[in-house]
């Protein structure tokens, strides 16, 4: 319960709303639970696949830039 208390801070990975396939809320397993509460609604920006999508996103807006 502790865990909860640290890392559910009111805020949400913004992916959860396009998850990619890779990405803990969408394995509805007992394996990725802590993994999910922990950075898909707390610490997001310490997560691999947050760090990942983040900079393939900026890469994308880079290069559409003028």
């Amino acid at each position: 319960m502790e865990m909860l208390k640290q890392t559910i801070n009111g805020r949400m990975c913004p992916f959860t709303k396009d998850p990619d396939n890779d990405c803990y809320c969408t394995k509805l397993d007992s394996r990725y639970t802590e993994a999910m509460i922990m950075f898909c609604s707390g610490i997001y920006e310490r997560c691999s696949i947050y760090k990942r999508k983040s900079a393939a996103s900026k890469l994308s807006e880079d290069t559409q830039s003028p």
